[in-house]
């Protein structure tokens, strides 16, 4: 194929030189640089390497335009096709809430020192706790406080304690049944129960009075059932359980809902109830501030059994407030 060629100025003057010097024609020269440098057809595009990206990005612009107009094409269609279809309501499917369950506490039973079986005890737990009888089971709150399985799931509260200058071995105490204490009143009792065995007394056995130093003389009713030994320590913060403590032993508090005599009986009793709430004393104390037959050779220190029934207990009945009274009285302290 003859192929023809213009040379621009600056080659074909360049030809013309080397063409006189060196007796070559122009054909030679050129056919002659095109075997040594072209050894690709690739190599032809050399020189048009910047021409030819400059085409293609012409060719990018032209289509980004294009593809820009078939979008806005699209859009004006879809926007007229929603005027004119007509509106479709869809109902949302009922949304139906259901009650949270609620979940049942579980009771975590942990193992403790010489396998003791303890939990924190609580009024709700301890009425579906079932075991068998003379099973055991430990407070964690309390640690002396315990709770003894009977026959039929019955369970009564007791107290342990230890003190080697008193016994070798651990003895309890017995607080009541489930049914009748709640776990406060348990708790209160045990510990108090415990502060007495620091001190190196039995809660089980008649105490001494810390006045006198002598045993408290056992003081009982017709029935034989009242130990009136019991409440010499009580002090107001205890009102609760000494509530428990004369139920048990089957005090007849009604008899605290007389009148009083005189005037001068109410303003003893006031007084009497006054020292125990606000001056933090025990009701032995009271015993020994109070006197009987004051000022007189019978001069002695008041009872026990009077400072309670006709003293305090009355005070309560007459002059406290309606939870004061629901401690000691069954029907709720309603006068």
């Amino acid at each position: 194929m003859d192929i023809k060629i213009k040379l621009n100025e600056r080659l074909n003057q360049m030809v013309k030189e080397v063409g006189e010097e060196y007796q070559l024609s122009p054909d030679q020269i050129i056919l002659n640089t095109l075997e040594h440098f072209i050894k690709d057809k690739k190599d032809f595009l050399v020189g048009r390497q910047f021409e030819l990206k400059a085409i293609v990005r012409q060719k990018q612009l032209e289509y980004e335009k294009a593809e820009k107009a078939l979008e806005l094409h699209n859009a004006t269609i879809a926007n007229f096709d929603r005027q004119i279809e007509p509106t479709v309501v869809v109902e949302k499917p009922r949304v139906v809430v259901k009650p949270i369950e609620k979940k049942e506490d579980k009771l975590y039973i942990k193992r403790g020192k010489f396998g003791k079986q303890m939990f924190k005890f609580t009024d709700e737990n301890l009425k579906t706790l079932k075991d068998e009888a003379q099973s055991y089971y430990y407070d964690t709150v309390v640690p002396q406080l315990q709770i003894k399985f009977n026959r039929n799931n019955k369970k009564s509260f007791y107290s342990s304690h230890s003190n080697q200058n008193m016994q070798k071995r651990n003895f309890k105490c017995w607080i009541g049944t489930t049914e009748k204490v709640d776990v406060v009143t348990a708790r209160k009792i045990a510990e108090r129960n415990e502060a007495l065995v620091r001190k190196g007394l039995d809660p089980n056995e008649p105490q001494i009075d810390v006045e006198t130093g002598k045993q408290i003389p056992l003081e009982t009713d017709s029935g034989g059932m009242i130990m009136w030994k019991e409440f010499v320590a009580y002090r107001y913060t205890e009102l609760d359980i000494m509530g428990i403590a004369l139920e048990d032993n089957k005090v007849n508090v009604e008899q605290c809902k007389r009148k009083f005599r005189s005037g001068v009986f109410s303003n003893t009793a006031q007084q009497a109830f006054d020292m125990w709430k606000n001056d933090n004393m025990t009701i032995g104390q009271i015993c020994h501030k109070q006197l009987m037959e004051a000022g007189t050779p019978e001069e002695r220190p008041c009872s026990v059994a009077n400072m309670l029934m006709s003293r305090i207990l009355k005070a309560i009945w007459h002059f406290g407030t309606v939870e004061e009274r629901s401690y000691i009285f069954k029907d709720g302290g309603e006068s």
